[in-house]
């Protein structure tokens, strides 16, 4: 699947690992993207102090409304890998138990062997792909 299938589209499923990657990725391009602002407007030193910087409190904002869809896709794709709605997603609105439940399952939890209603394994797609690069 492509990473731009991956990050806007909330069909098919994906395996653990991507997930991760996804994941960290994100969370990596948001803070490189924060830090980076902080430092070419002069304003990394309000990072550890108790005052606010404005271009800091608007940088925040565009990146947290940025990143909703994309976080969203990959964790509906998941729930999707272990035969589950999309409507799972509400589960982190639960504090700290829908927290643990959703890292669990999205993040620990093998998905569902072969096909389901979201689509072939992505286990087996890979597998696939491997073995025709050898035919």
């Amino acid at each position: 699947m492509k990473p731009a299938k991956i990050l806007f589209s909330t069909e098919g499923r994906i395996r653990r690992r991507t997930y991760w990657l996804y994941s960290i990725a994100l969370t990596v391009a948001y803070l490189a993207i924060y830090f980076g602002v902080a430092v070419a407007t002069g304003t990394l030193d309000t990072l550890a102090s108790d005052t606010t910087s404005p271009i800091l409190d608007v940088t925040e904002a565009i990146l947290s409304i940025a990143m909703i869809w994309p976080s969203l896709c990959i964790q509906i794709k998941r729930w999707h890998d272990r035969d589950k709605s999309w409507v799972w997603i509400f589960i982190n609105l639960i504090p700290i138990i829908g927290w643990i439940w959703s890292f669990v399952e999205l993040g620990c939890l093998d998905g569902t062997k072969g096909q389901n209603k979201y689509g072939n394994s992505p286990k087996r797609a890979n597998h696939e792909a491997v073995a025709a690069t050898f035919d």
